[in-house]
């Protein structure tokens, strides 16, 4: 998993990239996100378009430790217990030259290291919502995200249109008074994941 800014040339992107098949990765600045309600808003993309690759961000993120993550060893680096136990995880998921949404609400994380693929297993309520309305599929996308105490709402479209589609609203807010959020990739079984973000934005919201 390597993470890294790019910033000249024009661009001023995050990258996040997952390399090994059938892993998956996050990272964060360890920022806060405001109290609910709130609203992040962003841009994201494929650096390339494989299928069986995904990409999304996460947030509602805890951190009940110090060493986020914890180098100490390789071990505590990916069994940790430090950060990101629990959050949501909207997804988009690159099969059929198409975008397809997979919500997940991670409740705890296994370690698993002989069950194939990632170590460690996301564990909790996963949907998936089929092919994803209004975006562009092989390129930037801008994404938005309400928190409000009652409900979540996510909503993706292609760059500078005047409305977003509504993609998903999800009602278990569990885990919302948890501040920490980030950006997200998997790998699939033949390519690894580049990801990248510009323009994040993460602000209160009125009621």
């Amino acid at each position: 998993v390597n993470f890294w800014y790019e910033i000249g040339g024009g661009n001023d992107w995050i990258i996040l990239e997952v390399g090994d098949k059938w892993d998956w990765g996050l990272a964060s600045s360890l920022a806060k996100a405001p109290k609910p309600p709130y609203v992040i808003e962003f841009d994201a993309k494929f650096a390339q378009t494989p299928n069986e690759v995904a990409m999304g961000f996460v947030f509602a993120g805890d951190k009940p430790g110090n060493n986020c993550p914890d180098y100490s060893s390789a071990d505590a680096f990916y069994r940790h217990d430090e950060c990101f136990n629990h959050f949501y995880n909207p997804q988009w998921y690159w099969a059929g030259e198409k975008l397809h949404l997979i919500w997940q609400r991670v409740d705890e994380l296994v370690w698993c290291p002989d069950c194939g693929g990632s170590p460690m297993k996301r564990r909790g309520d996963t949907e998936n919502l089929g092919q994803m309305d209004n975006v562009k599929n092989d390129g930037w996308n801008s994404h938005r995200v309400e928190v409000r105490e009652g409900n979540i709402k996510y909503y993706v479209g292609r760059p500078y249109d005047a409305e977003l589609t509504l993609q998903h609203e999800y009602n278990d807010t569990r885990w919302i008074n948890d501040p920490y959020f980030g950006v997200f990739a998997y790998a699939g079984e033949y390519t690894s994941s580049v990801a990248r973000y510009e323009y994040f934005s993460i602000t209160p919201l009125d009621n």
